[in-house]
């Protein structure tokens, strides 16, 4: 096994990438709801006309949730694919008793790793090991 084993560089890269890629999301989702709130082609107000309340705060909830649906999607998704699903079960997430971490679906996310759920001691991620260390100079546990 490696020396690097215990630092988990590779999940630890993967959750920087996680924050950054969130932040640049998030600024491009509140600034497209900025340019929605122009409406310069009247398309929400026709919209609204249509439902029968075309009126300012009907217009400014319609964006409002619009934002929040949109953010809380994108964090969803991307916490999935990159950090995993909880295992749930009658509704709750399960908790390794021995450890007291919460489990995890096996292969859910690039920062599941194998024996994620075996004990404490887990290995490397999961798709890394189809790679030989010396594939990539040593730099992947």
């Amino acid at each position: 096994e490696s020396r690097f084993l215990n630092k988990q560089p590779i999940s630890s890269l993967l959750g920087t990438f996680k924050r950054r890629f969130l932040f640049l999301a998030r600024r491009d989702i509140k600034n497209a709801v900025k340019i929605f709130k122009k409406d310069s082609t009247n398309e929400i107000k026709n919209f609204l006309r249509l439902i029968g309340d075309d009126s300012r705060q009907r217009k400014e909830s319609l964006l409002a949730d619009l934002e929040t649906g949109l953010l809380q999607s994108i964090e969803e998704v991307v916490s999935h694919v990159i950090d995993g699903k909880y295992m749930i079960k009658k509704g709750k997430r399960v908790m390794d008793e021995v450890c007291g971490h919460l489990l995890k679906e096996e292969r859910s996310g690039l920062r599941v790793r194998i024996r994620e759920n075996q004990g404490c001691s887990q290995g490397p991620c999961h798709w890394l090991i189809p790679f030989k260390t010396h594939y990539v100079n040593g730099q992947i546990p």
